[in-house]
């Protein structure tokens, strides 16, 4: 999650000074990741310049990075490192999109348990990069996403608070609801209904 968050270039050091364990604990989660990131088409890459980062279908990056958000997210030691590290960065940011997506649901009189909430914010909040930077497929279900009563929520709570346009937000969306029709509900409505040593209790390899 650390590098699908993009906030910073990262290397070894960076993940062993969050993780507070081993440089041969990283490799091996390292390893570890790039494994079950391959059976998805997705590589964890590294450049000096650039540090760690994934390459590969977009849409998949997402999906693999909200499954395993979602896991740590059932973890007390993982919710606290991914706030730990979005506190480091920008906790500001996390904090606006969750008082902005709940003023959003509540004006639409629209129904968000807590545990989804949660969800949906960290989702935006360690994807903000990507979604102005990415670019996913676009699926043919335009009109059936634009006739889902949370489709308006999802529009505002992205231009608003991830400050994308309608193009970009459409994308977002298609790319959400491809699952959504499998039971893949994240992101949007389509996801409305529509420190050292934080991590040492929880699995390592799940932040790298």
């Amino acid at each position: 999650m650390l590098t699908y968050s993009e906030i910073e270039e990262l290397s070894v050091y960076h993940y062993q000074n969050f993780l507070d364990v081993s440089k041969g604990t990283i490799l091996a989660d390292i390893k570890k990741v790039r494994h079950q990131l391959a059976t998805e088409n997705i590589a964890l890459s590294y450049e000096r310049k650039r540090g760690f980062y994934l390459e590969g279908d977009e849409f998949r990056i997402r999906r693999f990075g909200k499954n395993w958000l979602a896991r740590l997210l059932q973890q007390k030691s993982g919710t606290f490192a991914l706030f730990c590290w979005l506190s480091q960065h920008q906790m500001s940011q996390y904090a606006k999109m969750r008082d902005g997506i709940q003023l959003a649901v509540q004006e639409a009189q629209l129904q968000l348990v807590p545990s989804r909430l949660d969800e949906i914010s960290y989702f935006l909040a360690f994807s903000q990069k990507r979604l102005g930077k990415y670019k996913t497929v676009v699926w043919p279900e335009n009109q059936l996403i634009q006739s889902l009563r949370a489709y308006p929520v999802s529009r505002r709570i992205l231009s608003d608070l991830v400050g994308l346009g309608i193009g970009a937000f459409n994308t977002v969306v298609k790319q959400q609801w491809h699952h959504h029709r499998q039971g893949f509900v994240s992101g949007i409505q389509v996801i409305l209904h529509c420190g050292n040593g934080v991590a040492h209790h929880a699995k390592c390899d799940q932040f790298v």
